[in-house]
C-alpha cells in the first residue's frame, strides 16, 4: 500500500528553502506546514558569508543582494510568492551564484506551479555548492510531487550522503521509500532516525519521527503497532496535537471510542490548540451536548478570533442552551462588522422576536436580502410578530412590500389572503389568490386555498371544481380529499365516494385535526358513534381552539347520553366561534337548548344535527 503523505514533504521541503539561510536549516513544525523564521543574522555577499546583516537599506553592489534576499524573505513569510520571487530575482542579479538565493527562489516557484524552473534552479544551485542540503532537498521534493520517485530517492541519498546526521532528510527518505511500497527498507529508516541523537537545528525530533512510522505502520495495517508508536510519540513529544488526534483515529475504527475520546481530553489539558478543539466540540454536538461544547468552540474562537463562521457558530449554540445575552453580544458584534449580511441579520431578528423585542426583531428582518435563502421565513416571520401584537395593518404593509421584491415566491400568496381573512375581508382574499393562480397554476396551495375562500363566499360549485382540479393532478392531495369527501358527506350525494376520499385522506395525514374532525364526523353519519367520539377527542385535544370540531364532538356526546361532556364541548365551540357569526349563533342555540333541558332536569332529546360545513383554515396556511 502506497504512502499518500509525500506532497506534504515536498511542500515543507519549499516551506523550509523559502525561510531559513544555510547553517540554520530548519524543518517540518508537526503542527504546521510552515514555521515562521527570525532571521537574526545573514551575512553578505550570501554565498561567502563574511558580513553583518545590514540594519539600514543597504547601497553598496553586495548590500544590494542581502536587501533584497531579506525582502524576498519577508514576503515568502507573508504567504506572497509572487512579490518573494520579484525580490529573490533583483537579489540573484546582485549574486548570481548563491546557492541559497537560487533555492529560495526554487521554493517560491514552487509555490505558483513553476515547476521546471525550480528544477533547473536546484540544479544550478547544487552545481555551486554540491553539499548544499536545501537543494538536495527541495528538488527530491519536485521529483515526489511529479511521482518521479526513482530520481528523488537518488537525490535523498545523495543529500545523506554529504549530510548523513540531517534528521529532516532522512525522514524525507523514509517517507518515500513507504510511498513507493518499500516498507521494510522505509520502517528501518524511520527506526534508525527515531534512535538518532536530536538536533537543535530541526524540528524533526523522536515524536515526530514515531508520529510518521505510526502512519507507515497504519497504512501496512497493522493498527496496534500503530497506536503504540504513537504512544511513544506522545511520550517523546507531550503536547503533540497531530499524534493525539491520529491516535484518536485509530482508537475509533479499533471500536474504542471512550479511549479515543479520553485520548484527546488528555491532549486538550496538556495542550488546548484549536484542532483538537474541534473534534472535541463536533463530538458532542453530534450528540447535542451543547454545554460540553462549549468550552472548546470557544478555545478555537480564542485561536481563531478572525474566524467569523466560528464566532456565528458558538453564538448560535449560546442560544440553544438558552444563554441569550452571550448569542445577541457575538451576534451583535458580527452585525456592526458585517451590516449588510442577511445570515446575521435573520439571526438577530429570530433572537428579538424570542426576547418579545417585536420592532427590533422587525428591523433586523428588514435587512435580510431579497435572495437570501431565508427571506421567504424572515418575512413569514414578521407577519407573524405583527398578528401577535394585534397589528394587523402593518403586517399587510410588511408583506405588500416583500410581495414587490419577490412576487415569484408562492407562499406569499396564501399568506396574504390569510390576513385578508383575518378581517373577514374575503373577497380581497380570493383577489389575491386568483393573481397567485394565474401566476403559479400548479401550485397545489394555492389553489386549494383559492377553493376554500370560493366555499366560504358560498360559491360551492367553483370550490368544488378548484378541489376536483387539485386531485386530477394529485389524487393524493390530503386537504383537496378531505374537503370533497366532507362535501359529499354533508350533501349526501356518495357516501361510498365521501368515505373513500376521507379513509384515504386519513392514510396520509393520521394526525392533522381537521382530517380527523372529517373521518370522525363520517364515523358519526354511519352510526359508528362511540368510534367516532375517540377520533373527535384527538381532533379537539390536537386543535382546543377550533370551534367546528368542538361543535362535532358535542353533537356526539349528545348522541352518546352524555349531555354534561356536550355542554363542554359546545361552551368551547362558542368561545372559538367569534371570528364568524353563523357558526356562532348555531352553537350559541345549541348550548341553550342544552342547559335548557339540564336546568328543567328534563332528559335531553338526542336529535341529529342539521348537516354543516366545517369552517377550517388550509393546513397549507395555517
Amino acid at each position: 500500500m502506497k504512502w499518500r503523505y509525500a506532497p506534504m514533504f515536498f511542500l515543507l521541503a519549499a516551506a523550509g528553502c523559502s525561510s531559513t539561510p544555510r547553517g540554520q536549516v530548519v524543518r517540518l513544525d508537526p503542527e504546521s506546514a510552515t514555521k515562521d523564521i527570525v532571521i537574526a543574522d545573514v551575512p553578505s555577499p550570501i554565498h561567502t558569508q563574511d558580513r553583518n546583516f545590514p540594519i539600514a537599506v543597504p547601497s553598496a553592489h553586495d548590500d544590494a543582494a542581502v536587501f533584497y534576499f531579506s525582502l524576498g524573505q519577508a514576503y515568502a513569510l507573508d504567504n506572497e510568492p509572487g512579490k518573494a520571487i520579484e525580490a529573490y530575482r533583483s537579489a540573484l542579479v546582485h549574486d548570481p551564484d548563491s546557492p541559497m538565493i537560487l533555492a529560495r527562489l526554487a521554493a517560491e516557484l514552487v509555490k505558483i506551479g513553476s515547476y521546471t524552473e525550480a528544477k533547473s534552479l536546484c540544479e544550478r544551485a547544487m552545481k555551486v555548492d554540491p553539499r548544499y542540503l536545501d537543494s538536495y532537498l527541495l528538488l527530491a521534493g519536485v521529483h515526489v510531487a511529479a511521482k518521479e520517485y526513482d530520481q528523488a530517492l537518488a537525490l535523498y541519498r545523495a543529500a545523506l550522503r554529504h549530510h548523513p546526521a540531517s534528521r529532516d532528510a532522512k525522514l524525507y527518505y523514509g517517507v518515500t521509500l513507504g510511498e513507493v511500497g518499500r516498507t521494510t527498507e522505509a520502517v528501518q529508516q524511520l527506526e534508525e532516525l527515531a534512535r538518532m541523537k536530536e538536533q537543535p537545528d530541526s524540528n524533526i525530533d523522536r515524536g515526530v519521527t514515531l508520529y510518521y512510522l505510526a502512519k507507515l505502520h497504519h497504512q501496512t495495517g497493522q493498527g496496534e503497532k500503530a497506536a503504540a508508536a504513537l504512544r511513544r510519540s506522545l511520550q517523546a513529544r507531550p503536547g503533540f496535537s497531530r499524534a493525539a488526534l491520529y491516535l484518536a483515529d485509530i482508537l475509533e475504527e479499533t471500536g474504542r471510542p471512550a479511549r479515543a475520546l479520553a485520548t484527546l481530553e488528555e491532549q486538550f489539558k496538556e495542550s488546548p490548540e484549536a484542532e483538537v478543539a474541534e473534534r472535541l466540540a463536533d463530538h458532542h454536538l453530534k450528540r447535542n451536548a451543547y454545554r460540553e461544547a462549549v468550552v472548546y468552540l470557544e478555545t478555537m474562537v480564542e485561536e481563531d478570533p478572525s474566524n467569523e463562521n466560528l464566532r456565528l457558530r458558538l453564538a448560535l449554540i449560546y442560544w440553544q442552551l438558552r444563554w441569550t445575552e452571550k448569542a445577541h453580544m457575538l451576534l451583535s458584534q458580527l452585525h456592526a462588522k458585517y451590516p449588510r449580511s442577511s445570515e446575521i441579520a435573520y439571526y438577530l431578528g429570530e433572537l428579538e422576536a424570542e426576547r418579545k423585542q417585536v420592532d427590533a426583531a422587525v428591523g433586523y428582518f428588514a435587512l435580510v436580502a431579497a435572495d437570501y435563502s431565508k427571506f421567504d421565513q424572515s418575512v413569514a416571520r414578521g407577519v407573524q410578530l405583527f398578528r401577535e401584537s394585534k397589528r394587523h395593518k402593518e403586517a399587510e404593509d410588511w408583506l405588500k412590500q416583500a410581495l414587490t421584491k419577490r412576487p415569484d415566491l408562492t407562499e406569499f400568496y396564501p399568506l396574504m389572503a390569510s390576513l385578508h381573512e383575518d378581517r373577514n375581508d374575503l373577497p380581497a382574499a380570493r383577489k389575491i389568490l386568483e393573481e397567485g393562480f394565474e401566476r403559479f397554476p400548479e401550485e397545489e396551495g394555492i389553489l386549494y386555498y383559492l377553493g376554500f375562500v370560493e366555499d366560504r363566499l358560498g360559491r360551492r360549485e367553483r370550490a368544488y371544481e378548484l378541489m376536483e382540479k387539485i386531485l386530477k393532478r394529485n389524487p393524493q392531495n390530503p386537504n383537496a380529499l378531505n374537503f370533497v369527501g366532507f362535501t359529499l358527506l354533508e350533501e349526501g350525494k356518495d357516501l361510498k365516494l365521501a368515505a373513500m376520499y376521507l379513509d384515504r385522506a386519513f392514510k396520509i395525514r393520521p394526525n392533522d385535526p381537521f382530517v380527523i374532525d372529517s373521518y370522525g364526523w363520517l364515523m358519526h353519519r354511519t352510526g359508528r358513534t362511540r368510534e367516532a367520539m375517540r377520533h373527535l377527542e384527538k381532533a379537539h385535544a390536537l386543535k382546543p381552539t377550533e370551534a367546528v370540531i368542538a361543535e362535532h364532538l358535542g353533537d356526539v356526546y349528545l348522541a352518546l347520553n352524555m349531555p354534561r361532556k356536550a355542554q363542554v364541548a359546545y361552551g368551547r365551540a362558542l368561545e372559538a366561534s367569534s371570528a364568524e357569526a353563523g357558526l356562532q349563533e348555531r352553537v350559541a342555540q345549541k348550548l341553550g337548548n342544552l342547559e335548557t333541558r339540564l336546568a328543567d332536569g328534563a332528559r335531553p332529546k338526542v336529535k341529529a344535527p342539521p348537516t354543516q360545513r366545517a369552517s377550517r383554515m388550509p393546513a397549507s396556511v395555517e
